[in-house]
């Protein structure tokens, strides 16, 4: 007998988590979460999952080997998973509405939600940002924060500080997805006009910007 343990719906998020075990996440329409073992491949149905709500993001903290999942699921909104179980049992000082992106590292946990934005430490807010359409994309890296959505534009600032953000608005679409390179020099920002704006993170200046069409493919 064949037991079939891949995703049955559509995958709406993923995570690398590297570490000593790879283990690749996939979270899906239905609020489903699957694990694969790596290199053999192996599937696994993560237990604990409430089969409804939408997975919205997913985030392998290396430093911490934490996999994060923001979720629609009512009552969580934000989730830890390991490859045999994921808990709700998640505590906040902050209220999510809707997240749809998050972003961890080090210990700290980024999320944008139809709210702003708020990034976590120990399940206490240290930063947060508002606006009326909300964020939907979000990266983390060290003592800096990226965020950007609707407002077609990139904000980057440090956690330690309260200078404002600084702000890119290069891109022509819905900022949808954000991430650092490795050494945390660059930053990537996709847009659903099928732009990707690479900015220097020192220097606070954009380096390229290409079109990748057809942006239902830039995620």
């Amino acid at each position: 007998m064949i037991v079939m343990q891949g995703p049955t719906k559509a995958v709406t998020a993923s995570a690398l988590l590297a570490g000593p075990e790879p283990t690749f996440f996939t979270g899906s329409f239905d609020g489903s979460v699957r694990a694969f073992d790596l290199p053999s491949g192996r599937a696994y149905a993560v237990e604990g999952q409430s089969g409804e709500g939408q997975i919205t993001g997913m985030s392998a903290d290396e430093d911490t080997g934490d996999v994060w999942a923001s979720t629609w699921t009512d009552g969580r909104g934000l989730e830890r998973l390991n490859k045999e179980a994921l808990s709700s049992n998640v505590r906040l000082d902050a209220s999510l509405l809707a997240p749809k992106d998050v972003a961890a590292a080090s210990g700290v946990i980024a999320l944008a939600d139809s709210q702003g934005l708020t990034v976590l430490k120990g399940g206490k807010t240290i930063k947060s940002a508002s606006t009326k359409d909300g964020y939907s994309a979000v990266a983390v890296k060290g003592d800096l924060v990226a965020y950007g959505g609707s407002d077609k534009r990139v904000h980057l600032e440090s956690l330690s500080s309260d200078d404002s953000a600084t702000v890119f608005d290069e891109n022509r679409g819905e900022v949808i997805s954000l991430t650092f390179s490795p050494n945390g020099k660059l930053l990537a920002a996709g847009d659903s006009s099928g732009r990707i704006v690479l900015i220097d993170v020192a220097e606070k200046k954009v380096r390229i910007q290409i079109w990748t069409p057809p942006p239902m493919f830039l995620t």
